[in-house]
């Protein structure tokens, strides 16, 4: 197995904005997503038997999806903005002696040069595409990494109407659990804010440790998708969507999908 690559910098425009503190703190949000993330690596994997060759993450944060594929044999490259999410990605790699390349890199504006079987958005990254301009942005970046044979695969959660109708600021109660970095109980609650004119919902994670409340508390803003505008967003910016699948197991997409899963390639 190969040693890991160095990580790239700076390919083309970084960000101007600042990141949320959750991405800067890698310890911190690997152990929320050892908790939070859903079990999509089977359906990650099984992509890799329809359409092998190299795959592309976008937004690949702590390595959680792509050091798994590259367990599996795939050369995997993974573009993400926060430079500790992504020096923790490739420290990781190095414990396991696997060869991925890494790329500091913002969605919008990177170019590597090269074209790709497989290209992941997981996990809800497209919501962090805040306004239409980084959107299409982000879209025509992905294409020029394409080729007729790619896969564009995006994972996005469906709005739930009925949680945004139901007082959806009110404080929730999401985890409760023992941090290993403290050795103290945390009490994670939850807060959304959305704002129908933006479809921007700013989420608000208030944090009690060992009693004490609000000790620490994390902030970000994601935009909302809802069925019809995403499908006319992949449509406009030159894709066709091969597929739309409700959730890992390969269900169509309904009325009651908790997910929208999105398999697209570029539009004939």
């Amino acid at each position: 197995m190969p040693e890991p690559k160095e990580i790239v910098h700076a390919l083309g425009r970084l960000a101007d904005e600042v990141l949320p503190d959750l991405y800067s703190d890698p310890a911190h949000y690997d152990l929320l997503t050892q908790m939070t993330a859903p079990a999509d690596l089977p359906f990650y994997r099984s992509l890799l038997d329809e359409h092998p060759g190299a795959v592309l993450e976008l937004g690949s944060g702590t390595g959680r999806v792509l050091l798994e594929l590259a367990r599996a044999g795939a050369e995997v490259v993974g573009v993400e903005l926060s430079a500790a999410m992504l020096e923790w990605a490739s420290q990781r790699a190095s414990t396991e002696n696997l060869g991925v390349t890494l790329a500091l890199a913002d969605l919008r504006s990177f170019d590597l040069e090269r074209t790709f079987e497989l290209v992941l958005m997981p996990f809800n990254v497209l919501n962090h595409m805040l306004d239409d301009a980084s959107l299409a942005a982000a879209f025509s970046t992905i294409a020029r990494h394409m080729t007729p044979t790619t896969r564009l695969v995006i994972d996005t959660f469906q709005p739930s109407l009925a949680f945004l109708g139901d007082t959806p600021e009110k404080r929730r109660q999401l985890l409760r659990y023992l941090d290993p970095h403290l050795q103290k109980e945390v009490v994670l609650f939850e807060e959304n804010h959305y704002e129908p004119a933006t479809q921007l919902n700013r989420i608000v994670w208030r944090y009690t440790v060992d009693g004490t409340e609000n000790a620490r508390v994390d902030e970000l803003t994601m935009r909302l998708f809802f069925p019809r505008e995403l499908d006319a967003w992949l449509e406009r910016s030159g894709f066709e969507i091969v597929q739309k699948l409700g959730d890992y197991d390969a269900r169509p997409f309904d009325s009651s999908s908790p997910k929208q899963l999105m398999i697209c390639r570029l539009a004939r």
